[in-house]
């Protein structure tokens, strides 16, 4: 299970270094139409990603939906609720979501990691597959080794190679099931072998007794926390993302100003997270300070939730400012994706993380209030 998180992160941690020969898009719905040809590598992101045309390259997608059926060249990363993915890639597919589907053919290795993760009889895979998640069912044909780590799985596939398998309830190799070399797995008890299932190999148990169980669960627990942390760094990415394209000009000219001004915007952001919900308290006393109190309240939750996306965008910002030496240098795409990942590294640190995040929310909680009181006094 390490192993297809690392890996994933890792890849989506080099977005910032290697792209830039790509094509980055975002949106409500993004979609690759049948005819069309990605020729760079392809970002895209938004609530609804459906790729059906051609990628020449590579594709890093996040969403809430993610449909892919037309071809890609080289690697396909994707991250989401939903993964659908009925497709021929060239090279290896490194796949996290809440529920996970696959068919098609894979030239390389298979990482797949979620709740629900299926791997169709249609399925073609020339690597090495490594499936983590709660509800697995395996199908398919695999040229080498297949790793599995959940909690109920059942394999019905065609493995040349060997089988690792760990899981915290069943195991079931069904009837249709084909294993070329040795089946090695641990359980609380043995697995299920249907008629007709075929094992070349040794079966090797290992049964989990309650003390092994418990390091188990702790392991999973820590795999549970490295896939929450991934998950939102890529819901954290898509909302920045999404936040930058849909404001473009507007948000550029919102972080310069506060860029010129800091230290005046973070004591702004800092004054007004203490004294509005004092205000609100204060305004529940009469009944029309209710509606007031009622507005204020949601006023204050739109701009935090605001400023925590606006946050990692400023300091992408200084960032880039600081490594190419440009002052005058505005935001874009490369500079949110870095201002992303750099505060959901640093969050990892306990204490200190925290304090520079919350400094870099402050400075954007003041610059959402200055931005739309100064347009107030315009209209």
């Amino acid at each position: 299970m390490k192993k297809i998180f690392l890996v994933f992160a890792l890849s989506f941690l080099m977005v910032p270094f290697v792209s830039f020969a790509a094509d980055f898009e975002s949106g409500q719905v993004y979609a690759l139409g049948k005819d069309a040809v990605a020729a760079k590598n392809l970002y895209a992101a938004g609530n609804n990603v459906n790729i059906m045309g051609m990628a020449k390259a590579d594709v890093f997608t996040v969403g809430g939906t993610i449909m892919v059926t037309g071809n890609v060249a080289n690697d396909l990363n994707a991250a989401g609720g939903t993964l659908i993915v009925e497709t021929s890639v060239g090279d290896d597919v490194r796949l996290v979501g809440g529920t996970v589907m696959i068919g098609g053919k894979i030239g390389g290795e298979l990482l797949a990691a979620g709740g629900q993760v299926s791997l169709k009889s249609n399925l073609k895979i020339d690597g090495d597959t490594v499936v983590a998640g709660g509800n697995i069912s395996i199908d398919g044909n695999m040229a080498g080794d297949l790793s599995v780590y959940g909690d109920t799985v059942r394999i019905d596939g065609k493995v040349k190679g060997d089988i690792l398998a760990k899981t915290g309830g069943k195991l079931i190799i069904g009837s249709g099931a084909e294993i070329g070399g040795d089946l090695n797995y641990s359980a609380p008890e043995k697995l299920t072998i249907e008629d007709g299932a075929k094992i070349s190999g040794k079966v090797n148990f290992k049964e989990i007794v309650p003390a092994q169980n418990q390091q188990a669960v702790k392991k999973g627990f820590m795999g549970f926390l490295g896939a929450s942390w991934l998950i939102m760094l890529l819901i954290s990415l898509t909302a920045s993302l999404v936040a930058y394209f849909v404001l473009g000009k507007k948000l550029e000219e919102a972080i310069n100003h506060t860029l010129d001004n800091f230290g005046k915007e973070t004591l702004r952001g800092f004054i007004l997270l203490v004294v509005l919900p004092i205000a609100v308290i204060i305004s529940f006393i009469t009944i029309i300070g209710i509606l007031l109190g009622v507005a204020g309240i949601l006023l204050y939750s739109v701009m935090a939730l605001f400023a925590s996306v606006f946050a990692p965008i400023v300091l992408g910002t200084i960032i880039f400012r600081k490594l190419l030496k440009k002052p005058e240098f505005g935001a874009n795409w490369k500079s949110v994706t870095t201002g992303v990942v750099v505060m959901k590294i640093v969050n990892i640190i306990p204490f200190i993380g925290w304090i520079f995040s919350f400094v870099f929310f402050l400075a954007a909680f003041g610059m959402l209030f200055n931005y739309l009181y100064r347009n107030f006094k315009k209209a």
